[in-house]
This record gives structure tokens, sequence and C-alpha cells, in this order.
């Protein structure tokens, strides 16, 4: 890897310049990128929390003279704790006061209050090294130092207020909800007069009761205890110090570098549409799809809090979308003459991801992006040093040769205003994801619609390859003829190269949209033949027919599978024994044609078979016909056609070999966890799915208690499989047959003995 990759000052994603010059982003991203400058590693957030992961849900908490107190607390044995406590006083002028009306809550001194649970200390260790980072404190041995253990009942409370030095070097406070069953009680805290930071501590996805979950502020942040309305909260208050020998260290926190931010967000124009910051340090997809942002380290994370707290302060319409993304420019060196090596094509591609770390998918394709600089590295600092070389062996006309390839590779945080996002997506992120952001548009028009899969297919055959169609497609300048016909760039998907990608694309739009909006012209683009100039190119991709047979097999019922089934019964009477020899679906062919058509088409199917020559036959689609009928191995517990609309993960164990499954319910961002809210709401849900239609499936559920926690057991059941049997008996004379004219009936009968 060298700065003679790129010699004609071509850089990844738009990159131009010379190996020494320092890019500058343009427009309001510059201005961004040099307040970034400001939030090194050691630029702290002023107010943070979460599930605190460290700490054991059962903390194991002792009282004196009351005892062990699991968690969440009883009624009974919280008024028991409250007898042992004292009411909370709070302090005004340099005087300790007692008022309900500014605050009600029941307070134990530390000394009162022992852990049995061993793993609490060490969690406790933990969580103070990530309260020390977040701080911006990195590698600062700060003291978390138990202040009181608080008691909140319903109407319990604590006005906006200020905290007071409590120990010597304090320079924040940490509060640590134990489980707790309890409604109302948000922490607020407050900047420049306005709520900037709100911690429920797991009461908005249902994990309040079960796990115990942090706070950050500042010290001197101004913040209040919202009113309990409902049940008993427990907090303990920890002092954060920064030990003796280190005071000095306290840092001007209150600086205005989110503020400076959130001017500049908050007045971008029309042409600040896309940036984004690379991120200086090194991750793998596993860091970033378990903790997502939450796994970038030093000025990384420093540099997202500052542009994430900046964001909380811009009214949402002009709030930024923030997403993740895995940047890659591969050049291709092909062998040349005397052992030298000859640069090739380059090609660049995108992994997007949410900021929790959920997977979006790649994009294959180039986009040119502003990205901040606030290092003010240089082009050949910013990508050389992220560059690896391999030799791939790939074979050219039957001749074995080698192929050197660099990669380049760096995370980045890309980001732009929310008002662009649908445009974005379309452009630049997976098709999948297009998807789902046009579908959050509902309502639509059909002309909206229309115009959608125009740009759907449009960028398929960019990505494909087709460069043809590239042309075509940016030299058409017509406005009012794409507007005249949407879907003049549609036309020609039958043997496209790569369409078959577009099968989940289109099969979400027939989901979501009326196809009366769509259908005609959809059919229309569907059976139309995308013409190759080169004749050896001709079956590139999938035809018309293994197209509808995609579409179809992912649709469930309605107008479009009505329209497209119809197609497949009309297509498949006209099939000549060489295209069904060449079918790349024969599997679904079989499937939809002889399951579910009229018995003129499965007699023209047949009969297709029957008058095969045997040598045009390939192991491989009786195989693959027999799979279909056989349904996989007598052992497999799996379910393909399996459909569950509440869960997905539950429909991806039914179509998994899994016998099976332990589920929760309730919806948590973070991880993927759901819970649900106790053992009634489990059985509730279990019975309810039990009453429910099984859609070709079969199964038990049963509602459980695991520890705290209460669970859902779904245990596969043999009766799908049953039914399916006897389906299966029509269809092993005509299998026979057709092995039969193939000559494969020993060699496959050795390697599946069963097929029924």
């Amino acid at each position: 890897m060298s700065d003679s990759d790129f010699e004609e000052s071509e850089w990844p994603f738009g990159g131009k310049g010379e190996p020494e010059d320092v890019p500058v982003p343009s427009g309001t991203a510059r201005q961004i990128s040099n307040v970034l400058a400001r939030a090194d590693e050691q630029a702290g957030e002023y107010s943070f929390g979460g599930q605190a992961e460290t700490l054991p849900a059962a903390p194991g908490l002792v009282v004196n003279e009351v005892g062990s107190i699991p968690v969440p607390i009883t009624a009974e044995l919280a008024q028991m704790l409250i007898e042992k406590c004292s009411k909370s006083p709070f302090g005004q002028n340099l005087e300790t006061k007692m008022d309900e009306a500014v605050r009600q809550s029941w307070q134990l001194e530390p000394t009162q209050v022992s852990f049995e649970n061993m793993a609490w200390q060490s969690g406790m260790e933990k969580l103070g090294q990530v309260v020390a980072d977040r701080l911006g404190y990195r590698d600062i041995p700060l003291q978390c130092v138990l202040y009181k253990l608080l008691v909140y009942g319903e109407g319990g409370h604590f006005v906006e207020h200020q905290d007071t030095e409590k120990e010597d070097g304090m320079i924040a406070t940490l509060v640590v909800q134990l489980p707790s069953s309890h409604e109302g009680g948000d922490l607020v805290v407050y900047r420049g007069g306005e709520v900037r930071h709100r911690h429920d501590f797991g009461k908005a996805d249902g994990t309040s009761a079960f796990l115990p979950h942090y706070a950050v502020h500042y010290a001197d942040a101004e913040h209040a205890l919202e009113k309990v309305t409902r049940g008993y909260r427990l907090a303990l208050v920890y002092s954060i110090c920064l030990p003796p020998t280190m005071r000095h260290l306290e840092k001007a926190h209150n600086k205005p570098l989110s503020e400076d931010l959130a001017g500049l967000i908050g007045n971008m124009d029309d042409e600040d549409e896309l940036f984004a910051l690379l991120l200086s340090h090194e991750y793998t997809v596993k860091n970033i799809q378990d903790l997502g942002t939450g796994a970038l380290k030093g000025v990384d994370s420093a540099r997202f809090h500052a542009l994430e707290e900046a964001n909380t302060l811009v009214p949402t319409a002009k709030q930024l979308q923030f997403f993740i993304v895995r940047l890659t420019h591969k050049i291709e060196f092909n062998p040349g003459r005397n052992m030298s090596w000859i640069r090739g094509n380059r090609s660049e591609s995108m992994r997007w991801y949410s900021i929790s770390g959920k997977s979006f998918g790649r994009a294959r394709k180039s986009t040119k992006f502003n990205f901040l600089n606030p290092g003010h590295e240089t082009l050949s600092q910013l990508w050389i040093p992220h560059g690896v070389r391999q030799e791939e062996e790939y074979d050219a006309k039957a001749s074995v040769k080698k192929l050197k390839i660099t990669k380049y590779t760096r995370y980045a945080l890309a980001m732009w205003p929310t008002a662009k996002h649908p445009g974005h997506a379309m452009e630049i992120m997976p098709l999948n994801v297009a998807v789902q952001v046009f579908h959050a548009q509902k309502p639509v028009d059909a002309a909206t619609l229309r115009a959608f899969m125009s740009n759907i297919v449009a960028r398929s055959r960019a990505e494909a390859g087709d460069p043809a169609f590239v042309r075509e497609f940016f030299n058409n300048t017509k406005v009012e003829m794409r507007k005249k016909y949407p879907l003049v760039h549609c036309l020609g998907l039958g043997n496209l190269k790569g369409n078959g990608s577009l099968a989940p694309v289109f099969t979400k739009i027939a989901r979501t949209f009326d196809w009366s909006d769509f259908g005609e012209a959809f059919l229309d683009a569907l059976v139309s033949t995308h013409k190759h100039k080169d004749e050896e190119e001709e079956r590139i991709g999938y035809s018309s027919l293994e197209m509808a047979l995609l579409f179809l097999d992912g649709l469930d019922s309605g107008a479009a599978r009505d329209a497209l089934f119809k197609l497949v019964a009309k297509k498949s009477v006209d099939l000549t024994s060489e295209e069904l020899c060449s079918c790349k679906v024969v599997g679904l062919l079989l499937k939809w044609v002889v399951h579910n058509s009229t018995d003129s088409a499965v007699d023209k199917v047949t009969n297709t078979f029957k008058q095969l020559d045997p040598s045009l036959l390939r192991p491989s689609l009786l195989e693959n016909a027999l799979e279909c009928f056989n349904g996989g191995d007598a052992n497999d517990d799996k379910m393909p056609d399996a459909q569950f609309p509440d869960n997905a993960k539950v429909e991806e164990f039914l179509h998994s070999p899994a016998a099976t499954m332990t589920m929760t319910k309730g919806v948590r961002k973070f991880k993927g966890v759901r819970k649900f809210k106790g053992f009634q709401d489990a059985s509730n849900y279990a019975a309810k799915w039990m009453r429910e239609a099984q859609v070709n499936a079969s199964f038990e559920m049963e509602a459980s208690a695991i520890y705290a926690d209460a669970v859902v057991t779904i245990t596969k059941t043999p009766k799908w499989f049953a039914e399916g049997q006897h389906t299966l008996g029509q269809y092993k004379v005509e299998l026979a047959q057709l092995l039969e004219y193939a000559g494969e009936t020993n060699s496959y009968a050795r390697k599946r003995t069963r097929l029924g």
C-alpha cells in the first residue's frame, strides 16, 4: 500500500488531491469540523446513562435491622424500610431545610447498607471506568463514594436544584436505580434553562423492574426528580470524585461545544446534504453489531457524543440522521510482463449500520462524501495506513491466474439532515432501507410509487454493472418524458444481470402498497426481456418466469400473489424442454405449478418432463425437485414456509432446524433484549398465539419464569410434518419416473434413502 495507488489524484469516495494535501470540507461541514477539533479525548459528556450492564440484577442488598431486601421491593417491605429511614432534607443558602413541597423521599446512611452479592463491587468498579471515560477522564481512577440510599414512594419527588459538593474533589453524581416497579420518577437534567436529558431508568422498554439502570450528571448541573405516580423507587446515590493527588485535573466541562455545534446544525442550508466523519480507531464487525456507537473509543466517542448532544438541542425537523458505515475501496492489479503488476479496476462499497449496531446490509456503489477533517490529516494519512493487500486466484479461460487486490477499509459516521433522509436512503443506502423509508412516507400516490420503483430498478442495474443502461438513464434529461412514462426504465427485468437482488425489494413493495397502483406496469416490466449486446450473455440473470416465481414465493396472499400466479401458470404451459432443464428455480416451479395450478397446467409440465431427452436432465435439478416434495431429512425440524407475523425472531426459529426456543416480549433497542412485564403477561401472550391459526407450522407455547424473568418457550410439534406426508404420496410415482428417465435412480437412492 502506497501513495502510488492514487497517482491520478483520485482518492476513495470522492477525495481529490495530492497525498500531502489536507482535505477541507465544504459548506457548513467545514465549520462543524473546526468545532469538533476541540472535542478531543478529554471532552466529557454533560449527562448520560442507561442500563447498568456491569451490575447484577440481584445486588444482595442488606439493610441493618431490616435484613435482606429483594428487588423489586414490595410495598410491605418498602414500608418496613421507610420506618428505618429519615426524611430527606435539602440545602438552601447554606441552610438545611425540610419541605415536602420541595423534596419528598427517605434516606439511609451508607453505613446502614451492604451488598452480599460479590459481583456488585466488581460491577461498580467496571461501571466507574465507563463513567470516567464518558466524563472525559480516561485512565483516571475516579472514586465512586456511596452517599445515600434513597426510597421514593408515591408522590416522591425533588424539584429543580443543584447538588452540593458532598466530598472533596467531587465532580459528578452517579445515580444507580435498583430494579424497581414504579411509574413516574424520571430524572431530568437542565442546561441553559431547558430540559436537555431525560433518564427513565428502563421504564419505556419495560426493564426497570428487572435490571439496574444508571444516570450521571455533573455535580453543578441543574436537575430534578419528577413525581413518582405509582409504586416504589429504590436508588443509590454516589459521588464521583477525583483522587486527592489528581484534583488539579478537574476540567471546565460546561464549555459551549454542543451549543456551537447545535447552532451550525440548525442553520444548515440545502447545499449541506451529506457529510461523514472517518473514525480514528480500528473496530471489528462484532464490535459495531454488538454495541453500535457504544463501541467507539477515545476521540471517536468524544466527537460522536458532542454531535449527539448538539442534535438534541436542535428542533426535530432540523436534526441530523446518524449512521455507521463501513467504507471499502478496492483496487485490482493484474499480472503484467516481467513480473510486474498493472493497476486495473477500482470498486467501492458501503456496509451500513444503525447507531445501535443493526446491520442494514451492503450497497455496491460509490458516492462522494463531504468528509469532516477535525484532525487536519492529509489524504495519505487518512487512507494509506488502512490498506491491506492480498492475492487471489481466478480462472481466466481455463488457465489459473493470480490477481492482487488492495482494500482500503475505514468505518465512518455518516450524517445528513432529516429532511434529506428519503433521498439519501434511495441514492446510497441498501435498497431494503430505501423501501422502509419510502413506506414510512405513506400515504403516497400511484405516480410517486411508480417513480420510486423506476429508481429502484435504475440503481439495481447500475450496481449490477450495466454501463449501457447507466448511460441511457442519466443521458435522458427530458423531465417531461420521465413524468409521462415513470416506468420506462423498468422495462426489461427478464435476464437482467443481478435481477435476483430485486426479489426482496419488490416483494416488500407488493406487501405494502396497493397492487392496483403499480401492478399493471410492474407486470409489463417483468414479462419484458432485457436485451444484452453480447449474445453470449443472454442468460446472465433470472428469466421473467424465474423472477415471477421468486416474487410469488415471497407473498402470502392478495391481488399481487394472484396476478403473479396467473403469470406463472401461463408461462409454465409454454415451457420448452430446454427451458425447463435450464430453469434456475425448478423447485419453486414444481412447488407452485404442481401444488396450485389447474389440471391442464400440471399435465403440461408433467408431459414436458416425460418427453425430455434424459441427457438434458441434471441430478441437481432432480434433487431440487425431490427436496421440494420430500421436505428434507426426516430428522430436520425446519418449517420453511412458516409465518409468525408478531415476531421475526420466532419466524426465523420456525424456519430453522431447532426444536425449541425461549423468547421474551416488549421492545428494547439495545442488543435486541425483549422483556415480558411479568408471568401473567407471558401467559396471556402464549394463550393468544395458541388460539391463532398456525400458518405452515405447528407448535406449542408455554409461559414460565427463569429467575426474575418471565419467558415463553416455543416447542415445535409433528402435526405439520404429518400433514405434509399425506400430500407427498401422490407425487412419488411421477418423481420415480423422472429419476428413471434421468438414469439417476441408483445413485440418488444411495444419497437419499428415504422419500417419505
